[in-house]
């Protein structure tokens, strides 16, 4: 894990559009959701 978070921290920053802004948040979001449902996350309040 701390290898891949490496890899991403030194790409090249890119340029999205609005639209692929929302489309990656709601990937990551469902992702987010999968997790948490799985119990493989726990959010703390």
């Amino acid at each position: 894990m701390d290898q891949r978070i490496a890899e991403l921290r030194d790409r090249k920053p890119i340029d999205l559009n609005h639209g692929e802004g929302l489309m990656l948040q709601g990937i990551a979001a469902a992702s987010l959701r999968e997790q948490r449902l799985a119990g493989q996350i726990v959010l703390e309040d």
